[in-house]
């Protein structure tokens, strides 16, 4: 059974020479990924920027942070651990 879980924050960068909000989209998620998943993501997060914000493309951001299961935990148990069996 594969998990994935994202976590997506953003932080807003202001650009004093281009005189425009840059925004950092920051995704964490479980190591593994291939290069296209993550340019796909990356392109319709920076598609929703644009079309909610009218913020030019070229100015947003998609850091993306792979972790793995065992350095993530929910509920007080990291996902990386094995279950015990009885």
């Amino acid at each position: 059974m594969e998990v994935c879980l994202w976590l997506i924050t953003s932080d807003r960068v202001f650009n004093p020479k281009q005189e425009h909000i840059m925004p950092v989209v920051r995704v964490s998620w479980f190591e593994g990924k291939e290069h296209a998943q993550k340019a796909a993501v990356a392109a319709e997060i920076t598609e929703s920027i644009v079309k909610n914000t009218g913020t030019p493309a070229e100015y947003i951001y998609v850091i993306f942070e792979d972790v793995a299961p065992s350095d993530w935990a929910g509920a007080g148990k990291l996902f990386g651990e094995t279950p015990a069996t009885p």
